[in-house]
């Protein structure tokens, strides 16, 4: 009925662990809403939110002309922790209009604070890339500041994906030819007052052209989880930084005991306390399983934090 409109489940899950009911949140004609979500953690000055990107939304530019794939992001909020009652809190637009911007590909969102990728933006060329940063304060959401690489350079897609935490963004670079063809790379910035600031580029410990180092990004804590899981044939990897003086450090590189070529692992990452999840669905984006009948393994392996090793 509505060609690409998007739609977001919601699934509540009550303190026994039962999921008890449901909720769907709809994009209009276009807009691919879904194509990004993010889910904030209640705390005693935050209720929950969720960060909805709908980044082939057509928006008007200065001109009224209309401007197709420049992409909206949707915060949605809910103060009764036990309802699945959601309502809008805010429609964000991106910081400058353009055609195929791609605003909101990527979104996270954590307190007081919400970015979203602009893949589309062309300061150096196509798919530069740039990341928008949002404040929340008393009037509402703001735009605060546009993060961009240190040394921009187009088709780095920078931004896409990226990771947030208390005093720390992680946007990664993950077609940067620094280190290779489409190696890759995370920069990190850290947070001043209000602002952020680029500390810090990091690259794969051991660089390998086409890994596309920063395919997935989670910071926890004092820990920044790296995926690649497109090197090694696509067996995948994840790269562990630890946090310490002021600059991340590389700690450790996971792999699954299971992982084949093609597996992917690395495509999934989720953090809880001191347990590590890592999936490996056995296929990549927009093509049918790798091998045929021998499709490669598929699963999630868990990684417990041991003193200050994940094993």
């Amino acid at each position: 009925v509505n060609p690409n409109a998007g739609r977001v489940r919601i699934l509540m899950v009550d303190s026994s662990g039962y999921v008890g009911s449901s909720r769907t949140l709809s994009g209009a004609n276009g807009q691919a809403f879904g194509a990004s979500v993010a889910l904030s953690k209640r705390d005693a000055q935050h209720p929950t939110q969720l960060a909805v990107g709908a980044p082939e939304a057509t928006l008007l530019n200065a001109s009224g002309t209309p401007q197709a794939g420049v992409g909206y992001v949707y915060v949605f909020t809910n103060s009764d922790q036990w309802s699945n009652n959601w309502y809008q809190q805010a429609r964000l637009d991106p910081p400058v209009i353009r055609a195929g911007l791609n605003f909101g590909g990527w979104v996270a969102i954590q307190g007081d604070t919400l970015i979203a990728s602009m893949d589309g933006m062309d300061t150096a060329g196509p798919h530069t890339g740039a990341l928008a940063v949002f404040q929340h304060d008393d009037s509402g959401w703001i735009f605060s500041q546009m993060l961009e690489s240190s040394a921009p350079a187009a088709g780095d897609y920078f931004g896409y994906p990226a990771a947030l935490s208390d005093d720390w963004i992680a946007a990664a670079a993950n077609e940067d030819d620094d280190q290779g063809n489409n190696a890759g790379a995370v920069h990190l910035f850290q947070k001043q007052g209000t602002q952020y600031a680029h500390r810090q580029k990091i690259y794969a410990p051991i660089p390998e052209a086409g890994a596309l180092f920063g395919e997935r990004l989670l910071i926890k804590g004092s820990w920044l989880f790296v995926s690649s899981f497109r090197q090694q044939a696509n067996q995948g990897a994840v790269h562990v930084y630890h946090l310490s003086g002021g600059l991340w450090t590389f700690h450790q590189t996971l792999n699954s005991p299971f992982a084949t070529a093609g597996s992917a692992f690395g495509i999934g990452l989720s953090c809880a306390e001191d347990v590590l999840a890592v999936s490996a669905p056995g296929y990549l984006f927009g093509s049918a399983e790798i091998n045929g009948l021998s499709s490669p393994w598929k699963g999630i392996t868990l990684f417990h934090l041991e003193g200050d090793s994940w094993n």
